[in-house]
């Protein structure tokens, strides 16, 4: 007697029912477990806004194409500035015109960072673009007013982007009229002025640090889109990496480069900066958190 046969004597014997009615009765549960499911997602929905239906477990990201945002802009035409749709297995509400957005944004209960990338690589954080809550509010008003006084509504800022314009027009001219690739100037130019304010200057497009960041830069443009399908799968990212899956071991590795690349900075700013003129963010952050640890 096989396994299969001596399963169906001890249903036989123990249960008096047969193998065929054990498997209607799981069909059955099943189907009802269908059926509940069902039910109560479509109850947590009644007020949510309408939208298009996707495939179960992808969503609709299967649909989006490689332009995202022309197709959902042509979804408001269907639905309105306002629908709703399922990304992956997470509810997404989009917001289509100016007039919402600007609205959306005045209500604090809205604004909370979802746990996309690269959010979901640092999930200890406390910076700015990936905290919550109260420590978001804190470090927004930090921020502010770390900004204000150093200079960011004032000539200063203007004079920085006005020195990386020219440089930016230089390096444009050198190429003397040939075809090239904007984006090889154009990243490290707009990065130069974050760049200046955050660490006091800014770099040589053929700076060694320059490139390095040009290359993280490029790593975050290619795989931290909000549309990725990797985005929307998070508890996954052990196995992407593992099996380089849609480029997830680079992520983590371009990620910790960044890091170790930051956390040299500032070990170098807490040695040599002047706690009477701070000139960058970091030297006026580090200060702001060494009156805290007084206070």
């Amino acid at each position: 007697m096989n396994f299969i046969q001596h399963a169906e004597a001890l249903v036989r014997n123990y249960l008096n029912v047969t193998p065929e009615i054990v498997i209607n009765s799981l069909e059955l549960g099943l189907l009802a477990y269908i059926f509940w499911r069902i039910y109560l997602w479509r109850s947590s929905e009644k007020n949510l806004p309408p939208g298009p239906v996707g495939l179960p477990i992808f969503g609709y990201l299967p649909f989006l194409g490689k332009e995202a945002y022309r197709t959902l802009h042509d979804l408001t035409f269907t639905y309105g500035p306002i629908f709703s749709l399922y990304l992956g297995r997470r509810l997404v509400v989009v917001l289509g015109n100016f007039e919402v957005v600007k609205e959306a944004l005045s209500n604090n209960d809205i604004l909370d960072r979802p746990k996309n990338p690269p959010n979901h690589l640092l999930p200890d954080s406390t910076s700015l673009s990936v905290s919550n809550g109260q420590v978001w509010k804190e470090q927004r008003l930090t921020s502010v007013r770390i900004l204000r006084n150093l200079g960011m509504e004032k000539p200063a800022m203007e004079i920085q982007i006005q020195e990386e314009l020219s440089r930016l027009t230089k390096e444009i001219d050198s190429k003397q009229g040939h075809a090239m690739n904007l984006d090889e100037v154009l990243l490290p130019s707009v990065s130069n002025n974050i760049l200046a304010m955050l660490i006091g200057h800014s770099l040589d497009y053929k700076h060694k640090d320059r490139i390095f960041l040009n290359n993280i830069l490029k790593t975050m443009v290619l795989y931290f889109r909000p549309t990725r399908l990797h985005a929307y799968f998070p508890s996954a990212k052990f196995w992407m990496a593992k099996f380089k899956i849609w480029g997830y071991d680079q992520m983590q590795d371009k990620m910790n480069s960044l890091g170790n690349f930051l956390e040299e900075i500032i070990k170098k700013h807490k040695e040599h900066f002047d706690k009477q003129f701070p000139t960058s963010y970091i030297d006026a952050y580090l200060l702001t958190m060494a009156d805290r640890d007084k206070n």
